[in-house]
């Protein structure tokens, strides 16, 4: 039998910077033979598109420039587009314009399940991606208000299911992440049929090498007890130490960008990386009654 894959991804966040700085000539980027080194080893290129209507202050990726990395790398690495933007549709008819329909089933669009709120001043300090509103609205007993909170987290869902449903209909493979604060509750069931991957923040988005919250771990968990269908991946602050939890948990793709770019061999790295990935579903093969349902799943039909 053979094991399961859990795939690897390289978040090339920490590198937008000098990218940016080189956009129209990227073979002057100090780090442009890294990309090769990192695509030609990994099974994804994770591209995070960030906008401050949705992260705060921050702008990463500025169209066109990823869509230039893209057309750079497409030959060596599979791509993932996480849009931690408020809105995703005017970045999804650009890229339609740029790729090839044939093309787009080797790239996954991701979209923030907490994206798509409506602008409402009055209830602008609890409506930014860190807070849940369903959550917010179980604690509110003043009926006329808690109404609006539910109507403006509901509609927000409801748009992100309308646009998953889209980008699938445009080719492209689909996902959702799900922010350290965000209840699972909250999420329809309708939503997460409409994916192909559920990505777990393992720390709060928009900001590359911050530290691992480790009750993700027990979320995962949770959720990959009754989920068989759809990839589960991590993002943030995964590090070597962290992949053989991760796994265990339900996890079988994880993102990773620091760990991998700060370090002094790229390579080395990312085969280590590998080998413990290899370890621990080996040990999970050889202990089965040890692995979660979700896991002795993908193990009887990879």
């Amino acid at each position: 039998m053979e094991p399961f894959k859990i795939n690897l991804s390289v978040s090339l966040l920490g590198y937008e910077e000098e990218l940016e700085r080189n956009k129209d000539s990227l073979e002057k980027a100090v780090c442009y033979n890294d990309l090769f080194r990192i695509a030609e080893n990994c099974d994804y290129l994770h591209i995070d598109i960030i906008r401050d209507d949705f992260v705060k202050g921050i702008n990463r990726f500025i169209s066109p420039l990823y869509l230039s990395i893209y057309n750079l790398l497409k030959e060596k690495s599979k791509f993932e587009f996480h849009f931690m933007v408020n809105s995703a549709l005017p970045h999804i008819s650009y890229m339609n314009f740029k790729i090839d329909r044939e093309k787009r089933d080797d790239i996954r669009i991701i979209l923030p399940i907490e994206s798509n709120r409506e602008p409402d001043k009055s209830l602008e300090v609890i409506s930014s991606k860190d807070n849940d509103l369903f959550d917010v609205a179980e604690k509110i007993s003043y009926l006329p208000l808690k109404k609006r909170i539910i109507k403006l987290d509901s509609d927000a869902k409801e748009k992100v299911l309308e646009n998953l449903i889209f980008i699938k209909q445009c080719g492209y493979r689909t996902g959702i992440s799900i922010e350290p604060s965000t209840n699972l509750n909250g999420i329809s069931s309708k939503l997460f049929e409409n994916v192909d991957c559920i990505l777990f923040m393992g720390v709060a988005s928009g900001k590359s090498g911050q530290t691992y919250r480790k009750d993700i771990s027990e979320k995962i968990k949770s959720f990959s007890e009754n989920a068989s269908n759809c990839n589960i991946a991590v993002d943030g602050g995964v590090k070597l130490d962290l992949i053989s939890e991760l796994i265990r948990s339900g996890a079988d793709s994880l993102v990773i960008g620091s760990y991998i770019i700060n370090s002094k061999d790229i390579e080395s790295t990312i085969l280590g990386i590998k080998k413990e990935f290899n370890k621990t579903v080996d040990e999970i093969l050889t202990k089965p009654e040890c692995a979660n349902k979700r896991i002795a799943y993908l193990t009887n039909f990879s």
